[in-house]
C-alpha cells in the first residue's frame, strides 16, 4: 500500500497603502470622486457581469446548499469543470493518494491556477498543482472561476483559468457545522465538521478571525462492493462485419482478463485454453470468450482484476486558518494570515499478474503435468526447447 501524507503552511503578510489624497488631483478630478480603493492582489475581484472577463461567482449560500465534503466536489458540479482528480473515482494513487485537484476545461491541473483571496498558493505536489483539501472552506464567501484570458495575466499554469477563493474578511460572531453522510450500501460513509469566530477590537481598528475544520473518509471501497458494477468496458462487437449495419464498438459486461485466472491457464501448445481449479489443480476447459488485447468477455476470463479496481480511497484531512489586520492609520492597514493544512490518504495497488511468463517443463515432477497426462490419458509431446506451455495466475495460491 502507499500512504501519502502532506502537510502545507502559508504564511503572509502584507502592508498596502489604500489610498492618498492629493489636493491638486483632487481639484482635477472633483466631477468623479474616488472614495475607496481596494488593493487585494486579484485581477478577479470583480463577481459576475461586473468584470472584464467572463467569471462564475458561486456564493457561500450555494456551496452550502450543494453539502458536499470538500469544496472541491462542490465546484466539480459546475459544467466548466472537468474530470477531476479526487479520492472518489478517477482517484489520484502514489504519493498523491487522497488528493482532491480541480481540472477547469479539462485541460489539466497543471492548467488551473488556483488563488486565496487573490495570491498564489503553495503548490501541493510537483507539477505545481494545489490540493483543495489543504485550503480553508469554513470562512469561504464566495468563489470566481474565470475560464478566458487569465492565461495573458497569470501565465501559462493558468491556460485553462483561474480559480479564486474569496474569504470574508469581516466575520464577527461564531459559525459551526457538521455531517455525515453514507451511500445506501452502507460501503463509503464522510464525516466533516467545522468551526468559525471572528471578532474586532481597539473599535474596529483591529480584527481577528480563524477557522478549525475535519473531514474523514474512512472506507476503502472496490468495485465489487456496489451492486451496479457488472465491469462494463467499450469492446470489439464479435458480430460486426463491415457490411452487414452492427456497430464495431459495443459495450460489453462483465469483462475480465484473458490468459489470467486464479488457478492458472495454458496458454500455448497442444493444451492450450486448459486452466487449472481447485487445491488439487484439476485440469478443465477454459473459454476464452470473445477476447481484445488482454481482455475478454462472454468466456471463463477472470474478473478478479477488475473486482479489485478502486472506487474510493480513504482519506483524511484537517485545516487551521487564522488572519488578523489592524488600521496602523485611516489610509494603512497591515495583515497577517497563517493556513497550514493536512491531507492524508491511502491507495492499493493492485497484486501483481503472473502474464504467460510461467513455464512448465514436461521433465518436472514436482508440477501439474502429471495432472495433465491423467486427465488427458496420454503423455505430453516433448517440444525442442523441453517447455510445454506457459500459465498466468491472478492469486499467490496458484499450484506449483
Amino acid at each position: 500500500m502507499k500512504i501519502k501524507l502532506r502537510n502545507t503552511s502559508v504564511y503572509s503578510l502584507l502592508l498596502a497603502s489604500a489610498s492618498f489624497y492629493h489636493p491638486g488631483a483632487a481639484a482635477a478630478q472633483d466631477a468623479a470622486s474616488v472614495e475607496t480603493v481596494v488593493v487585494t492582489g486579484s485581477l478577479i475581484s470583480r463577481p459576475g457581469f461586473q468584470a472584464p472577463t467572463p467569471v462564475t461567482a458561486i456564493g457561500a449560500d450555494d456551496l452550502t446548499k450543494a453539502a458536499q465534503n470538500t469544496i472541491a466536489d462542490a465546484l466539480n458540479q459546475l459544467p466548466e469543470f472537468g474530470t477531476a482528480t479526487k479520492p472518489v473515482s478517477n482517484f489520484q494513487g502514489g504519493g498523491n493518494a487522497g488528493a482532491n485537484y480541480i481540472n477547469l476545461r479539462n485541460f489539466g491541473t497543471i492548467r488551473t491556477l488556483v488563488l486565496l483571496d487573490g495570491e498564489r498558493v503553495v503548490a501541493s505536489a510537483l507539477t505545481n498543482s494545489v490540493d483543495l483539501n489543504t485550503l480553508p472552506s469554513a470562512l469561504i464567501q464566495r468563489v470566481d472561476v474565470v475560464t478566458g484570458g487569465a492565461s495573458a495575466t497569470y501565465g501559462s499554469d493558468a491556460v485553462a483559468g483561474v480559480v479564486n477563493l474569496i474569504l470574508d474578511k469581516n466575520f464577527e460572531g461564531v459559525k459551526g457545522s457538521a455531517q455525515y453522510g453514507n451511500d445506501s450500501w452502507g460501503v463509503y460513509e464522510t464525516y466533516k465538521a467545522d468551526i468559525a469566530a471572528g471578532t474586532s477590537f481597539d473599535g474596529g481598528r483591529g480584527h481577528i478571525e480563524g477557522s478549525f475544520e475535519y473531514s474523514d473518509s474512512p472506507n476503502m471501497v472496490h468495485n465489487d462492493a456496489a451492486h451496479w458494477t457488472n465491469y462494463t468496458l467499450l469492446m470489439k462487437n464479435p458480430a460486426y462485419t463491415p457490411t452487414n449495419g452492427q456497430p464495431k464498438l459495443i459495450h460489453a459486461k462483465n469483462v475480465g482478463t484473458y490468459q489470467a485466472t486464479d488457478g492458472g491457464v495454458i496458454t500455448a501448445g497442444p493444451l492450450k485454453n486448459t486452466q487449472f481449479i481447485g487445491p488439487d489443480a484439476t485440469p478443465v476447459a477454459f473459454n476464452p470468450g470473445f477476447t481484445s488485447g488482454i481482455l475478454s468477455f462472454g468466456g471463463d476470463a477472470s474478473l478478479e482484476n477488475a473486482k479489485a479496481g478502486i472506487l474510493a480511497e480513504p482519506t483524511r484531512t484537517y485545516n487551521l486558518f487564522l488572519y488578523g489586520s489592524y488600521k496602523l492609520t485611516p489610509n494603512i492597514t497591515s495583515h497577517i494570515e497563517l493556513d497550514h493544512g493536512y491531507d492524508a490518504g491511502i491507495t492499493r495497488i493492485p497484486e501483481s499478474l503472473h502474464n504467460a511468463n510461467v513455464t512448465i517443463r514436461n521433465d518436472n515432477p514436482n508440477c501439474v503435468c502429471e495432472n495433465m497426462r491423467t486427465a488427458f490419458g496420454r503423455p505430453l509431446s516433448p517440444i525442442s526447447s523441453g517447455v510445454v506451455t506457459c500459465f498466468s495466475t491472478s492469486s499467490a495460491a496458484y499450484p506449483g
